[in-house]
């Protein structure tokens, strides 16, 4: 019988997912883990009902931009597929004069989560699987979650922030050298508060559903009907600037909604039915990684993700495909 190698990959973020797909076909077995209700990270969409109205907001990661070629050959099957298509060449800004970046920018068909459900719809990926602890044994990962499970593979891929993959290894005392560890601390993010507002009515977002703004205190304002995402209600998508959510990320959150809401009006022109707020807390890398995946051969063990290599939903994606290439070295494929 054969005996194949086992990758066990923590977090269900684009890097996460493009591994696993990478390592799958090249005959390794893969389980994902990730401790939220959905697969995607960042690739994240939520429905919000009021009575009979539903609507439908990707609230994280909004579009994205293909400028590698490596990145292109992942990204145009799932054009053909049908799972992701042409947004935008650009937006509009706070003077409603549009902004034409002379790139395209792609869109979910049905929603950004999509993306995610289409690259997991054969892998063994877990959701609701928070991992409390690591342990190295006998050469092997062996990863416990907190309802009791536990997993075992050969290697070992974090994809999840930075912060957050050192803590749970400085909790599981596994030790990395000095020097990486210096490098790993020194990665930093910012946070952003995101809004999602179901509206009465149509907002005054124009076409094709998007608007660049100046971060003081929005950034960016979608219009997720305009965008195709919501098609039976007006759900818009409200993205708070960089700095604004830095100094208030403290603060409590209902009162913070509710001022972003008062700032976006000129732009929404509409009642509010429901609205919800969410808090990433790692959201933009500013300081990252020299590369686009740290290794420890040593122990087996691998991190990817947007801390190696930039913001941009394409740098995550690269990262995820450049650890697998190092993942089916390291496990002789």
């Amino acid at each position: 019988m054969e005996n194949k190698k086992t990758c066990l990959i923590v977090g269900a973020g684009i890097s996460g997912l493009l591994a696993a797909q990478t390592l799958k076909k090249s005959g390794i077995r893969v389980i994902v883990l990730d401790k939220g209700r959905g697969l995607g990270g960042r690739l994240a969409t939520r429905r919000i009902s009021n009575g009979k109205v539903t609507g439908i907001f990707d609230y994280g990661a909004q579009s994205f931009t293909i400028r590698s070629n490596a990145f292109r050959r992942v990204a145009e099957p799932w054009q053909k597929a049908g799972v992701i298509d042409i947004w935008s060449h650009g937006f509009h800004d706070s003077t409603r004069s549009f902004k034409d970046t002379g790139q395209p920018r792609y869109k979910g068909m049905d929603s950004m989560q999509a993306i995610a459900k289409h690259l997991a719809h054969d892998l063994d990926a877990r959701p609701q699987s928070k991992v409390e602890r690591l342990q190295r044994r006998e050469d092997k990962w062996h990863l416990f979650t907190e309802d009791g499970r536990s997993f075992a593979g050969d290697s070992l891929l974090l994809t999840a922030p930075v912060p957050q993959n050192l803590e749970l290894l400085k909790q599981s005392n596994i030790s990395l050298p000095n020097t990486d560890l210096e490098a790993l601390r020194a990665i930093e993010y910012l946070p952003t508060f995101t809004v999602l507002a179901l509206l009465k009515s149509e907002s005054a977002v124009p076409k094709p559903g998007g608007l660049w703004l100046d971060g003081d205190p929005i950034a960016w304002i979608g219009d997720n009907s305009k965008k195709g995402v919501s098609p039976d209600a007006h759900a818009v998508t409200v993205h708070a600037g960089e700095e604004f959510s830095r100094i208030n990320f403290d603060r409590n959150i209902e009162t913070v909604a509710q001022e972003l809401l008062n700032a976006a009006q000129d732009f929404l022109k509409s009642d509010i039915l429901i609205s919800q707020i969410h808090r990433w807390r790692y959201a933009t890398p500013v300081f990252t990684y020299e590369n686009l995946y740290y290794s420890h051969p040593p122990l087996n063990l691998y991190m990817a993700g947007d801390s190696f290599g930039g913001k941009r939903l394409e740098s995550a994606a690269l990262s995820g495909l450049r650890v697998a290439q190092a993942l089916k070295a390291e496990l002789h494929m």
